[in-house]
């Protein structure tokens, strides 16, 4: 009796099929919840942590970025007060150079008489490339859209040009009235200091009187130093010694 007594007490106590199996289910959902909210606890965390380590490296770039644009005002600053110191002073060179050009002005007419001056009492060579010069050179000087920098260079131009007149040496084949006649002749110039000729059969030779303004005729004694100096010029004959009379010289 009692043996089967224990037997139905056990029997009785011994969970059931269905009970063991629900078991797990109820215990194991917590923990999974536990899971899952930590897991996405730990994913909210590392999303933050990677958003706050983003902030904190736009924060450093923003700082340097704001350095640097500092360094460039200051920069550009320094560089605009240079700037305005330089258009100041450009503007008191502008004034001081308008103030010489308005003095400038009346001693580049006075040149430009001087030179015309020189040409009417120079020896009568290059004539027509020497007026026609003087003509250009005056046009300049009247014309208010040239500025005096510009009309300056052509004046001492034309004086650079006239300057070089007097260290050449040339032979030039062209008319001349020797004591109202008119003869071709080879005329030697010397410089700015003399003139001479030779016809071209070399019967006669002679200077031009810069006093009297006119050419006039040497004696025969003289005609083979001129045809000697004459070939010299013209480079039929090597450099040498000539004795030739000047004559009159004239002041210039």
């Amino acid at each position: 009796m009692k043996k089967v007594l224990f037997i139905i007490i056990c029997l009785l106590a011994w969970p059931s099929a269905g009970t063991a199996e629900k078991f797990p289910d109820s215990a194991l959902k917590p923990v999974e919840e536990s899971v899952s909210i930590r897991r996405e606890t730990q994913i909210r965390q590392d999303d933050w942590d990677a958003e706050q380590q983003q902030l904190a490296d736009d924060l450093i770039r923003l700082k340097e970025q704001a350095q640097f644009l500092d360094a460039r005002q200051k920069e550009l600053q320094d560089r605009l007060g240079a700037l305005t110191q330089d258009v100041a002073e450009l503007e008191i060179e502008k004034q001081e150079i308008a103030q010489m050009a308005s003095r400038l002005e009346p001693s580049l007419k006075n040149a430009f008489s001087e030179l015309q001056q020189l040409q009417e009492q120079s020896l009568p060579f290059d004539k027509e490339n020497r007026q026609t010069r003087m003509a250009a050179l005056e046009e300049a000087l009247d014309d208010p859209g040239i500025g005096v920098e510009e009309k300056f260079r052509r004046v001492f131009h034309m004086l650079l040009t006239e300057a070089q007149y007097g260290g050449a040496l040339e032979v030039e084949r062209r008319l001349i009235n020797v004591d109202g006649k008119e003869i071709m002749a080879d005329v030697l110039r010397l410089g700015r200091l003399s003139l001479f000729y030779q016809t071209l059969d070399q019967s006669s030779s002679g200077y031009f009187d810069p006093v009297d303004m006119a050419w006039t005729a040497y004696p025969q004694t003289f005609d083979s130093g001129v045809a000697h100096a004459v070939d010299i010029a013209s480079k039929r004959r090597p450099a040498d010694i000539v004795m030739l009379p000047l004559g009159k010289v004239a002041a210039q």
